[in-house]
């Protein structure tokens, strides 16, 4: 057998085992690959976190940046952070370098692992739902209804599971997945985090539906360095104080989700 009849081979078993997938619904877009991964990291972290070493810093995704300035007193920034995983910098003159940084949920797991830095906001798990709904407060209000949840996510099947009552929880592998079902009137509400949700609906991709005012099993968001990294951690500090003097801390939250970080 040729090297040319191999690779046609190779393409032929592939595209058959991608068939296979779209058959049995567990196809995924390649452009929606990326969606989905906080949720993922999130219980991988936890997950591994025990085992990490000291000098690891393990984050959801690289959607926060903060410009850290070379040796030149000059320089001043600020990080703007974009929920789509962009990056925005406003910052004065003189050399920099751009260090990726990530937004964590603070737990006591991760504080034995990583410093963390002065919080960034908070995250809580909400309901998503139809504008036009009425009655729906908070996850509390799942009783009875169908909830779309991301598989294993700490703010999703978690606190449906712990709530207990709804009529049916279906899983989904990934946000995309989950938020087009709820769309698509496959189920009631959704419950995700509240970041999250307030982003998809700011970007018009949720117009029409709701984010509950209540929410539950809500933590601090927050920047992890490695343990013993006080310089850098007092950079971070330093920049997100200034985003909170300059105003630009609320401008960022007013761009990304229509409203201010909760804290």
């Amino acid at each position: 057998m040729s090297f040319e009849d191999l690779d046609r081979k190779a393409a032929e078993d592939w595209g058959g085992e991608q068939e296979a997938l779209i058959r049995r619904n567990l196809w995924l877009d390649p452009r929606d690959g990326g969606t989905g991964f906080d949720d993922l990291a999130e219980e991988r972290l936890d997950a591994v976190s025990p085992r990490l070493e000291l000098n690891t810093v393990a984050g959801s995704s690289a959607r926060e940046r903060i410009r850290r300035p070379e040796p030149d007193p000059e320089s001043q920034s600020i990080a703007t952070a974009t929920p789509d995983g962009s990056a925005t910098n406003r910052h004065g003159t003189g050399s920099m370098s751009t260090t990726p940084v990530s937004g964590l949920r603070v737990t006591p797991d991760r504080q034995k692992v990583v410093d963390f830095s002065e919080p960034i906001g908070y995250d809580d798990a909400v309901a998503v739902y139809p504008q036009k709904e009425t009655g729906i407060t908070g996850p509390e209000s799942i009783k009875g209804k169908s909830v779309c949840v991301v598989a294993g996510s700490s703010n999703g099947e978690a606190p449906v599971q712990r709530i207990g009552g709804a009529a049916k929880m279906t899983r989904y592998p990934g946000q995309a997945e989950a938020f087009s079902d709820l769309k698509n009137g496959r189920c009631d509400l959704m419950v995700t985090g509240r970041i999250l949700a307030l982003y998809w609906i700011k970007s018009g991709d949720g117009a029409g539906y709701a984010v509950s005012q209540n929410g539950t099993d809500g933590t601090a968001l927050a920047v992890g360095v490695p343990k013993g990294s006080d310089a850098l951690l007092q950079a971070v500090n330093k920049a997100i104080d200034d985003a909170k003097k300059t105003g630009a801390y609320v401008s960022i939250a007013q761009k990304w989700l229509g409203q201010p970080f909760k804290q």
